[in-house]
């Protein structure tokens, strides 16, 4: 921090929600020297975290145990402790309701908490996604409940986290910050917090603008994925390979980027925060009929492999019904362990709904829970000895590369991993 502002904070960062983006976030606060109390309502999470176990595939247990010890994060349910904080930045869920609305509900709890334990001179800084205008128009008002006026008495930031989990290229150390602020004096304060934790920040113009690029950065893959997987579906009945078909329009340098179809589209951002933009859209009275369409699209992607499974069984001689499939993969991509969204699990839903006796492996999964059935993850060294009508790649977690699968009765390839292929290996 710059000299004249370093003297507002002292070194104590309250982070309310330990999850995907809140955890990292508290682990690199500790690293670059601040110490770190976290807010978890998980009793589970609170458990591993004081035993010094990681539930987050990026951070080590090593690295949870390193912090907690040393008395660096300290992981409470004990939301008086806010007052202790000179800066508290919420990493809540911010998910869609039933009726495809933003449910608000953790983010509110936690803002209310914030006004009832808020101090002096607070840097107040939100980084869960949420749609233009919830800054400036329902949260601000709840953190000014107990008379604290914003800019005033409080600072406040809005800064959207942009954490790709299972990314080895790009980890929350490495990605730019795009950093906002109810005033510009609030900006800079959560600018200046950011840089000293060593990222690059890029300050921009309003709290709205901040929200809106959040929304825009995921509803382009959103499209993007769309269009990959309208491709598929269209060059699968044209007899074209979609995956020469990338590999070559990859190879301009300007004005393509490559995207890839797969089962679906999940975990906690992209379908979310393009719904968000659906969302604002009917707000103001009109449609993103783009975004629409990619929803469509994808939501779809799971009883497009299920038809595709089911001409491949037909043509073998057999039907979904009582057939016995094997699913490699349930997590909604490769190498993570969150199974949020994922389009693996729509599918195995359909597939036993349809009479399919299914069994699945997954690395990072050892046992699920589908609508009450109840699922053990097979060993890995019983892929290949598998027994299955058909094995479904559905995510290409990096464990399933090389593997054989010529001895394997048919193998369907929804993930395009890089397995090989042979007489009995359909591609998506």
């Amino acid at each position: 921090m710059s000299d004249d502002l370093k003297q507002k904070f002292n070194k104590q960062v309250g982070i309310i929600g330990l999850g995907y983006v809140g955890l990292p976030l508290a682990i690199l606060c500790v690293i670059k020297g601040f110490n770190v109390i976290g807010f978890e309502k998980d009793n589970n999470k609170l458990s591993l975290l004081h035993h010094g176990k990681s539930y987050i595939s990026d951070i080590s247990d090593l690295m949870v145990e390193t912090a907690v010890k040393n008395n660096l994060l300290y992981p409470t349910q004990d939301f008086s402790l806010i007052s202790k904080c000179d800066i508290v930045i919420v990493c809540v869920p911010t998910p869609l309701a039933e009726d495809k609305t933003p449910n608000y509900s953790y983010l509110f709890d936690a803002m209310e908490s914030i006004a009832h334990n808020m101090k002096q001179g607070q840097l107040v800084m939100t980084e869960s996604t949420i749609v233009p205008t919830t800054s400036r128009n329902e949260i601000i008002p709840i953190l000014q409940k107990k008379g604290f006026i914003a800019g005033k008495n409080f600072h406040f930031s809005f800064s959207p986290e942009r954490i790709d989990p299972g990314n080895d290229k790009f980890k929350i150390d490495t990605i730019p910050k795009l950093v906002s602020g109810y005033t510009d004096e609030c900006r800079e304060l959560a600018a200046d917090f950011y840089t000293q934790l060593g990222l690059k920040v890029h300050k921009v113009a309003s709290l709205e603008v901040a929200e809106m690029a959040k929304i825009l950065e995921n509803s382009y893959r959103d499209v993007n994925i769309a269009l990959a997987n309208e491709l598929a579906q269209v060059c699968k009945l044209s007899g074209i390979s979609i995956w020469d078909v990338i590999e070559a329009a990859a190879t301009k340098p300007f004005g393509f980027s490559a995207f890839y179809p797969g089962p679906g589209v999940g975990g906690h951002c992209i379908p979310k925060d393009c719904t968000f933009y659906t969302y604002l859209a009917d707000k103001y009275g009109t449609r993103a009929k783009l975004a629409e369409c990619a929803r469509e699209i994808n939501n779809n992607m799971p009883h497009y492999i299920i038809s595709r499974l089911e001409t491949l069984l037909t043509n073998s001689g057999k039907c979904i019904n009582g057939s016995n499939l094997l699913i490699l993969g349930v997590t909604y991509k490769k190498d993570v362990n969150d199974i949020r969204e994922s389009p693996a699990i729509e599918i195995i839903k359909k597939l036993s709904d349809m009479g399919a006796h299914i069994e699945y492996h997954d690395p990072y999964i050892k046992t699920l829970d589908v609508h009450n059935i109840k699922f053990s993850s097979i060993q890995y060294e019983d892929i290949l000895k598998s027994k299955a009508d058909c094995i479904l790649l559905a995510v290409g977690h990096s464990c399933y590369k090389g593997l054989d699968f010529s001895g394997v009765a048919l193998l369907f390839n929804a993930a395009n991993n890089s397995v090989g292929s042979s007489n009995n290996t359909e591609i998506l």
